[in-house]
């Protein structure tokens, strides 16, 4: 018996291991091409030619400033591995291995033991990865089975990195139960206008991605021009090693933005946004082609495209989740999109829109279309750039650095596209990168290898780049990529955070997050120093409140628990005004919090838990 029961432990110890170990995604070798192509590309080496460009086989790479612009060609696989070798360095210094552990490096997994985000990471494999895996049409994972055969990377860590929007989709009903928070910061604004809504009746689209990624995406952007052996031609503006097409152009004029949706309709076994991304570019010579590639897919996660066809002027907004397909059309020859439900059939599962939350969409999105129709008739590319990098914040009524606003913190990719004529401009910079001076670029002249002059060959960007308000903003993004990227350092994120309110001491959204920046570090005088000066400042409704409740929380922390009471009965005092719904009213969890901590007092091991995003999307920000 004692024997048998030595046995049993010893076959569940080494089960356990086995599930450790296992490699639950595998290593991509079955998407493998045919022996003669892989000696091909084993035997090709990479060369300059007399332009000062890098190339291999039929594959270009070149800088111009601090874009990188790749030329692809041929089967998936190789296409895969030409962009792994030409860009190795700056794919495995960027955003892939970043995205690719979760666990590691977003909260709140960060902030767990070693053994729970293990564990974590093997489940997430088995519930979210591995059904994308076996959902995918095979040539995509055999591009980033190139990608990672070209790169050095394991095929696992690509395809991890590729997938974290869908991931973070597949989180959502998890979150709305408040089981987990959201990993990753994700927005987007989009808009199209056409007809007598632009200047010369040409359509125009302007497209901003708001994404996780600071200092990793933006440092290594890229411009992906592809010419597949089974489809259309294309070109994907992007970053190194990611396939992602959340902004990009077709040969046949059709443009596509990206943008991930709050929804709780979603499942992790469909095909991933970002393969029927490729799939549109690929396949579609239409608006209606294009819906028709969204509708017919089993869907994973939860997205929305926004479409547009220069050759017809058309252009709409489709919204999907796993079960759901809703689309809007134009409203008198403009369109635009960032990230909440709009259609009929998608708002029922809006986590957002049902619990009476999401500021930042609804605002971006109120301005958006404040612009284009305040614009209409005068809208062309300079213009479309000028609304990408806005700074008007709709719920406090005033410019403002970062929030509710077009111009987004997390902004890693701006474009602006002329489909008619294929031209299209990339902002080149640190984000947000579209405050930054955009580089034209036109389609058919790069892939047929002429003189890529574009007419004007930049735009430039919003004037908020020339105020000091902007320089406050520089110093708010050198925070955040001190914060978020490894090897992390909150005391030097905090010293940026300082330089930054120094020199906007009117801001008080420098002013709040590093009270909470304090909160972490312990120095809650320091904290309540900075929430008393962000009470002087121009803010919105619901911010104010915030700011009274961290300062009852720094009271509390200090002792003054009269005095912290007093601030917890400030914010619960705060207004709620009805006159603009969502953007007016006091943040839910704010008040609930307020109220609890008038009845217990905020503790040191409360202030642990305070969350920190620097794309202002906390809980308290929502």
């Amino acid at each position: 018996m004692f024997s048998l029961i030595i046995v049993l432990i010893l076959l569940f110890i080494f089960a356990i291991i086995a599930i450790l170990i296992w490699p639950v995604l595998g290593d991509g070798s079955e998407c493998l091409p045919n022996a003669e192509e892989l000696r091909w590309l084993s035997s090709t080496a990479i060369a300059n030619d007399e332009k000062g460009r890098q190339s291999f086989g039929r594959a270009s790479l070149e800088r111009r400033g601090g874009l990188s612009v790749l030329k692809l060609c041929g089967s998936h696989y190789e296409m895969g591995y030409q962009h792994g070798i030409l860009l190795r360095d700056d794919i495995r210094g960027g955003a892939v291995p970043f995205y690719a552990r979760p666990t590691e490096n977003f909260p709140p997994f960060k902030h767990m033991n070693a053994i729970m985000r293990k564990l974590l990471a093997l489940y997430f494999d088995w519930t979210i990865y591995r059904p994308l895996l076996k959902c995918s049409p095979r040539q995509y994972l055999a591009e980033l089975k190139g990608l990672a055969d070209g790169s050095g990377l394991p095929f696992a860590e690509v395809l991890r990195g590729n997938m974290l929007s869908d991931f973070n989709m597949n989180l959502i009903k998890v979150l709305e139960k408040k089981a987990l928070k959201k990993v990753g910061e994700t927005g987007c604004t989009s808009f199209a206008a056409f007809g007598k809504a632009t200047t010369d009746g040409k359509l125009v689209m302007g497209r901003n991605t708001d994404y996780a990624g600071g200092g990793l995406w933006d440092t290594h952007q890229t411009v992906v021009f592809y010419e597949p052996d089974d489809g259309y031609k294309f070109v994907s503006v992007s970053s190194a090693g990611l396939i992602k097409c959340n902004s990009c152009m077709n040969e046949k004029g059709v443009c596509l933005g990206a943008h991930f949706l709050f929804l709780n309709d979603t499942r992790p076994d469909g095909v991933s946004f970002t393969f029927l991304e490729m799939d549109i570019m690929k396949k579609a010579s239409s608006v209606e082609e294009a819906l028709a590639i969204v509708k017919q897919n089993p869907r994973a996660g939860a997205f929305a495209f926004l479409l547009a066809d220069g050759k017809s002027n058309e252009a709409v907004v489709v919204e999907a989740s796993a079960n759901h397909v809703g689309v809007r059309r134009p409203d008198d020859s403009i369109i635009w999109e960032t990230n909440m439900g709009t259609t009929d059939e998608i708002k029922p599962v809006d986590v957002l829109l049902r619990n009476g939350i999401g500021k930042n969409p609804i605002a971006r999105f109120e301005r958006m279309r404040m612009l284009a129709n305040e614009n209409k008739g005068r809208i062309n590319p300079q213009l479309a750039a000028q609304f990408m990098g806005d700074h008007m914040d709709m719920c406090s009524d005033s410019l403002r650095p970062a929030g509710g606003i077009i111009s987004q913190a997390s902004n890693l990719t701006s474009a602006v596209f002329s489909p008619a004529t294929f031209d299209f401009w990339v902002a080149d910079g640190l984000a947000p990168v579209c405050n930054n001076t955009y580089t034209g670029f036109n389609f058919v002249r790069e892939l047929s290898d002429s003189d890529p002059k574009v007419e004007p060959p930049t735009l430039a960007p919003n004037d908020y780049v020339k105020t000091l308000d902007y320089k406050g903003l520089r110093k708010f993004y050198e925070a955040a990529v001190k914060f978020m990227i490894p090897p992390t350092d909150e005391e030097a994120a905090l010293g940026k955070l300082e330089e930054a309110a120094a020199l906007r001491p009117r801001e008080a959204v420098y002013h709040r997050m590093a009270a909470k920046l304090s909160f972490r570090l312990g120095e809650t005088s320091h904290a309540a120093e900075h929430l008393k000066r962000a009470l002087d400042c121009v803010q919105s409704p619901s911010e104010l409140a915030q700011t009274h409740l961290l300062l009852g929380f720094a009271n509390d922390l200090l002792g003054k628990r009269n005095e912290a009471a007093s601030c917890y009965e400030s914010a619960l005092k705060v207004p709620n005004s009805d006159r603009n719904g969502v953007l007016s009213a006091v943040n839910p969890f704010v008040l609930a919090d307020a109220k609890k901590h008038l009845q217990m007092p905020f503790t040191a091991n409360d202030a642990k838990r305070i969350e920190i995003s620097f794309e202002l999307t906390s809980k308290y920000d929502l």
